[in-house]
């Protein structure tokens, strides 16, 4: 992990990382790079770009245009011209329509992984590299910090880790920035100056900023991290022992804990428990506060509560086990009459992978809509002892002038009508990524 601070990387340092990670790839590989313009993502370019010569890989540039810059078309013609400057195929994409007015720097991030992960799985990428490095690492890590996230969250990110078919790659992530700069300029290319990393209105920026002026330890933040790292491991192994034993998952992603071994195990793990479990039920990235986790399990345990709710989602206490599942009114309103067409996948509402060989529509149910089906489904809900709270979480799949309520139908019924669809959240439980 420990690297020079000085000077570019050269080409064979970079090998003997790749190495060093055991980041190894098939025969004939596509490899994604997530590219910005700047010093970063330019740095990871021009060192894959050197590595895969005289190699069976080739690397598609991706850009990701989110129309919040004056500058930003600009921007995609620095990296288009780029990539045919060094022979990289090119592919970009735009963030269209209204964007929201709180948040958007996290809605931006999420909605350009999203689609840059929906590509790659079209198109049989299953390699993709991004250009986060040990500042990245450090400054994530002190947030993190000071919002007083337990072990999982203070292991900050990850230096791979697998979405379904896709493997996500940071070679850098123990490089420092400046090195980053020092390898664009030595093998002369120049980069976009992003404005946004001087706006204190950004968290990240003003906690860059704090870094500097309080001259933090910089170097014994990285220890720490690299702890905290080891401590997550094992805590990621002993959680994936006890979901093993204690935890069954439904398809339609209700998820039932043994209570008895619950309540037995120390507060701590308990808090690991429920995060890993109410991020994944969700379909968000982010886990709940220690502090409101700490809550919730105290209303677990009074045995005058049988109900909570937290995260989007409900909790329910019925007899010996705890049972969790989306709270409906937490599905936004945009996931109702969405079109998805002929051969396109769609992530509904984070949590439901849809794939359908004609054009569909997805539509939200409400009591209207189950009292037009409910003759026809009725016996099937009854018989998967699904309640209306949890059919409620469910998308009404609309084929031509048919209305199909996905999960009460046998699986092999929707594969003849050509739909696929399954439970996918963003962050799955079993893997290292929080």
């Amino acid at each position: 992990m420990n690297k020079s601070l000085r000077g570019h990387i050269t080409n064979s340092e970079f090998s003997k990382s790749l190495r060093d990670d055991s980041i190894i790839f098939e025969n004939k590989a596509k490899i994604g790079i997530c590219v910005s313009g700047g010093a970063d993502s330019l740095a990871l370019t021009i060192l894959m770009n050197n590595w895969v010569k005289n190699k069976s890989y080739s690397l598609v540039i991706f850009y990701f245009n989110h129309k919040l810059r004056k500058d930003s078309d600009k921007e995609v013609k620095f990296v288009e011209k780029l990539a045919k400057n060094l022979c990289i195929k090119f592919k970009f994409f735009t963030w269209s329509g209204d964007k929201p007015r709180t948040a958007i720097m996290k809605t931006a991030r999420e909605i350009r992984y999203q689609t840059i992960f929906e590509y790659c799985k079209k198109n049989n990428i299953i390699h993709l590299m991004t250009a986060h490095h040990l500042d990245d690492l450090i400054e994530t890590y002190y947030m993190r910090l000071q919002r007083k996230f337990s072990t999982i969250g203070l292991s900050s990110i990850p230096k791979k880790f697998n979405n379904k078919n896709l493997v996500i790659y940071r070679p850098l992530l123990w490089f420092k920035k400046k090195r980053l700069i020092s390898t664009c300029e030595y093998f002369n290319f120049d980069w976009v100056r992003d404005k946004s990393n001087e706006d204190t209105r950004f968290e990240r920026v003003r906690v860059r900023n704090y870094l500097i002026k309080k001259n933090i330890d910089s170097k014994r933040l990285e220890e720490d991290i690299k702890t905290q790292i080891d401590k997550n491991n094992k805590l990621e192994n002993k959680i994936g022992n006890f979901f093993l034993r204690n935890l069954k998952v439904y398809e339609f992603g209700v998820f039932e804990l043994n209570y008895d071994k619950f309540k037995i195990i120390d507060i701590d793990f308990k808090v690991e428990i429920l995060k890993k479990i109410l991020v994944t039920c969700s379909g968000k990235v982010y886990p709940p506060r220690v502090r409101s986790l700490k809550i919730l399990l105290k209303k677990i345990f009074n045995f005058k509560v049988n109900k909570n709710t937290l995260h989007s989602c409900i909790i329910k206490k019925i007899n010996k086990k705890i049972i969790f599942f989306k709270e409906f009114k937490n599905i936004k309103h945009e996931q109702n009459g969405i079109r998805i067409n002929a051969g396109d996948n769609f992530h509904w509402d984070n949590r439901l992978r849809i794939f359908s060989k004609k054009k569909i529509f997805c539509e939200i149910i409400d009591d209207d809509k189950w009292l037009s089906l409910k003759s026809n489904y009725q016996n099937l809900k009854d018989s998967k002892i699904i309640t209306y709270e949890i059919l409620r979480t469910f998308p009404v799949i609309k084929l031509g002038k048919e209305r199909i309520i996905p999960f009460l139908l046998p699986e092999e019924n929707l594969k003849k009508k050509g739909i696929e669809l399954f439970f996918e959240p963003l962050i799955p439980l079993s893997k290292n990524n929080f």
